[in-house]
């Protein structure tokens, strides 16, 4: 990215980071599978955050960081709570690298609390819901939004992947961050 020098870079990552971090196990099985150096966890996670922002300030881009949206509809369900955790850790970065913190959770959970549905589907750790999201979609050609709403969900097809309207939340956002940043140019 640092090579094709960027005016602007928005930045979306963690949620597999989030999942790798919520138990032991978890922690072992991705430490193993992907050969990292040390077990998943929000301050490793934080650290690299805030090392790829440096670089890409040092190459003079404009940065923004996305909070990382709610995994499953049960906010108050352990998952989400490492997922506001890791929005702390972002708001942090932020705050000591001059990067701009866009709060995606905040405006995709304003959502879900509009319609009553807080408490809505838990994600359970699962990878069967996204292989099936994906079969139903490519297989059987529904789209993303007529499965998220099979299944009760309201952003999501399977509790982590955005469908059309958690992904135009973030589109939104994102384009709003794009335009102040032209304007101040």
């Amino acid at each position: 990215v640092v090579s094709c020098r960027p005016a602007q870079v928005v930045i979306l990552i963690g949620t597999n980071d989030v999942q790798a971090a919520l138990t032991p196990d978890a922690m072992r099985e991705t430490r193993t599978s992907k050969r990292l150096p040390e077990d998943p966890s929000l301050g490793w996670y934080a650290a690299c955050i805030k090392e790829i922002v440096t670089r890409l300030h040092t190459a003079g881009a404009s940065v923004a960081l996305c909070s990382l949206p709610p995994i499953g509809q049960d906010l108050a369900a352990p998952v989400n709570i490492v997922v506001r955790e890791a929005n702390a850790e972002l708001r942090r970065i932020c705050e000591a690298t001059g990067a701009t913190y866009l709060p995606i959770y905040e405006h995709l959970v304003d959502l879900l609390a509009s319609q009553g549905a807080t408490r809505g589907p838990a994600w359970t750790g699962s990878w069967a819901p996204g292989v099936a999201s994906l079969v139903e979609h490519f297989v059987l050609g529904r789209s993303y939004d007529a499965i998220a709403l099979a299944r009760g969900w309201i952003l999501s097809p399977d509790g982590v992947h955005m469908d059309s309207t958690g992904a135009g939340i973030i589109a939104d956002v994102v384009a709003d961050w794009l335009e102040r940043q032209s304007s101040t140019e």
